[in-house]
C-alpha cells in the first residue's frame, strides 16, 4: 500500500503538544475532518526550549506519539498554523496511524528550528540540552490527558511527559521544604531534584511538616 500525500483537497498534520487534547482543538475553532492517534519515528520530544514541547529530528531509535489531523483544504491548514509560534519549522514527515500502521501518511509537523545547527541536531542528546525554562505543570497534564484519551501507551506518557521537570501550579509560598526552581521562596535552602515528580514533591513536604510538629 502506498503512502497518502497531502494535496490541495486534503492536508494532514501530526501534533504532539496540547493539540492532542480535544478541548484545545475545539477552542481553536478550525474545522478538522478526522482525528486519529499516530506515531512518528526517529524523532524525540524535548521541553528544553521556552517551556514548551518541541521535537528534535534525526533521533534514531526514538518515537513520538501524537494526533494525526486531516484538514479538508490548504486554507484551513494555513489558518491552523497561525496558532503556533516560536522556534518551529513545518516539515513534511511520514507518520503511522496506530489503527492502520500499514498505511503511512505524509503529514506536516512542527520541528525545532535553531539555534542548533543541522549537524548539532543529528548528534543532539535531549537529556543533556540545557533547559531554558521549565514547562508549567498544567501544560504537561493537558498533554498527558489528551494522550490518554487517544489510548497511548501509559508508560510513554509517564516517561516522556510526566517525568519532565516542571513549575508546579501551587504557589511557592505553600511549600515549606524545598525551593522551587525560580527561587521565589527565599526561606527554603534546598532545591528539588530536577527529576522529581509533583506527587513526590508534595510527599516530601508533608513528611517535613510531620517532623517539625513532633519537635
Amino acid at each position: 500500500r502506498g503512502s497518502k500525500t497531502a494535496s490541495d483537497a486534503a492536508v494532514y498534520y501530526f501534533g504532539y503538544g496540547p493539540i492532542v487534547h480535544p478541548v484545545v482543538r475545539h477552542r481553536r475553532g478550525v474545522p478538522i475532518a478526522s482525528v486519529q492517534a499516530a506515531i512518528l519515528y526517529d524523532h524525540r520530544l524535548t521541553f528544553a526550549f521556552g517551556g514548551t514541547v518541541n521535537v528534535l529530528p534525526h533521533q534514531r531509535g526514538y518515537e513520538v506519539y501524537g494526533v494525526l489531523l486531516k484538514f479538508d483544504s490548504l486554507l484551513e491548514w494555513k489558518h491552523f498554523q497561525k496558532f503556533d509560534g516560536g522556534h518551529y519549522q513545518s516539515n513534511l514527515v511520514t507518520v503511522y496511524p496506530l489503527k492502520t500502521p500499514d498505511c503511512p501518511v505524509q503529514a506536516f509537523t512542527f520541528v525545532y528550528d535553531a539555534p542548533l545547527e543541522q549537524g548539532a541536531l543529528a548528534n543532539a542528546d535531549a537529556d543533556t540540552i540545557p533547559i531554558e525554562k521549565l514547562p508549567q505543570e498544567r501544560y504537561l497534564k493537558l498533554i498527558a490527558d489528551g494522550l490518554r484519551q487517544l489510548h497511548i501507551d501509559p508508560e510513554y506518557i509517564d516517561d516522556q511527559i510526566m517525568s519532565v521537570p516542571y513549575t508546579p501550579k501551587t504557589k511557592p509560598e505553600n511549600f515549606c521544604t524545598f525551593d522551587t526552581l525560580n527561587s521565589h521562596n527565599r526561606n527554603c535552602k534546598q532545591k528539588p531534584p530536577r527529576n522529581i515528580t509533583f506527587q513526590k514533591y508534595q510527599a516530601m513536604c508533608q513528611r517535613q511538616l510531620k517532623r517539625k510538629h513532633k519537635q
